[in-house]
């Protein structure tokens, strides 16, 4: 382990015994000035990488003494395929603390927009809960009586949620994400407007579609039909109303 230009280098040997290094690696192309680079996207859970305490977002520098960048596309599939294989890692130091959340829920209010961070995914559907009942139609619900409240509780409780994976987030989702949220900061909170107001106007719905659209996620009202019409909790008849609502703002929302 070497420590250079405010970063750490590691070197990892992996045997014919490793079939599989357990992550993701993604080259970028080369430009005028600098050679194209190699870094790990995704590590899998109980995998090698993981094992070896390899971590999502560092540089494969070198490969079997060779300079990564200067690697073509035909002999890098052929080297890191071979056994066994030496590369070395860099990592550029921080001095902010590292938390892995699993979870993040992006939800816009009329205040702005809400950032959760969580390790369950059923923290993130309660704070969904809560925001319904406090800025949803009618006044607030106070949280003393929305936890007794017949009514509050029954309002949560039509708050529905499924699970439908729409694809791999590029590489620089966190810069999207951000420029996103700092445009849709500019506009103003509409529950509804007319369609030549829409630029300006933002949502809880019509965010999570421009985050969509901005990272080249594709969700469209079938799917959502399809969603509800495997629910009994749902059924077509709210599969037919969502798929409608869905296809009317995919053809009126841009990023």
């Amino acid at each position: 382990m070497d420590k250079i230009s405010q970063g750490e280098v590691r070197v990892f040997k992996a045997g014919t015994e490793v079939t599989h290094l357990g992550f993701e690696l993604i080259a970028t192309d080369s430009t005028s000035d600098q050679d194209r680079r190699f870094y790990i996207h995704t590590i899998d859970t109980g995998g090698w990488a993981e094992k070896q305490h390899i971590k999502p977002g560092h540089d494969v520098i070198e490969i079997n003494g060779r300079k990564a960048g200067e690697i073509s596309n035909e002999e890098f599939k052929a080297i890191w395929n071979r056994r066994p294989l030496e590369f070395k890692t860099f990592s550029k130091e921080s001095t902010m603390q590292t938390t892995e959340w699993p979870y993040l829920l992006i939800y816009v209010v009329k205040e702005g927009v809400l950032l959760f961070f969580s390790q369950e995914k059923s923290e993130c559907e309660e704070v969904v809960r809560e925001v319904a009942l406090r800025f949803g139609e009618g006044p607030p619900v106070p949280e003393d009586r929305a936890q007794g409240d017949p009514g509050a509780l029954a309002a949560a409780s039509r708050v529905k949620f499924v699970d439908r994976p729409v694809g791999l987030a590029p590489p620089a989702c966190t810069r999207t994400i951000t420029a996103l949220i700092v445009s849709d900061l500019r506009r103003r909170f509409a529950v509804k407007c007319e369609a030549e107001d829409q630029p300006d106007c933002t949502n809880c719905c019509v965010f999570c579609l421009r985050a969509m659209m901005a990272m080249q996620l594709a969700v469209r009202g079938y799917d959502l039909r399809t969603v509800c019409d495997g629910r009994s909790d749902l059924g077509p008849k709210a599969g037919e109303t969502v798929c409608s609502a869905w296809e009317t703002l995919w053809r009126s929302v841009r990023p």
